[in-house]
């Protein structure tokens, strides 16, 4: 989450959302498996708003996941998970 490339695609992602509804999806049933856990911190850690849509049909609003720390990078936030 700390490269350009990040950056970059996730600056697209956030001119997707503010013109229209978006969703990040895969496979995995639950976000905290799956890499929608690490989007969804760096979405939360940049002042966005997540919502996770669980198997059972309830809507919760994402909260930073307990192991994130987030450092201020002027710009952009940086994300990380220390062991």
């Amino acid at each position: 989450m700390m490269t350009s490339s990040f950056r970059d695609a996730f600056a697209e992602l956030e001119q997707i959302a503010a013109a229209k509804r978006t969703a990040i999806m895969c496979s995995e049933s639950v976000f905290w498996r799956c890499h929608r856990r690490l989007v969804s911190d760096y979405t939360v850690a940049s002042s966005g708003t997540v919502h996770h849509i669980f198997p059972d049909g309830k809507i919760r609003p994402h909260t930073l996941t307990s192991e994130a720390v987030i450092k201020d990078s002027g710009d952009s936030p940086q994300v990380i998970y220390p062991a």
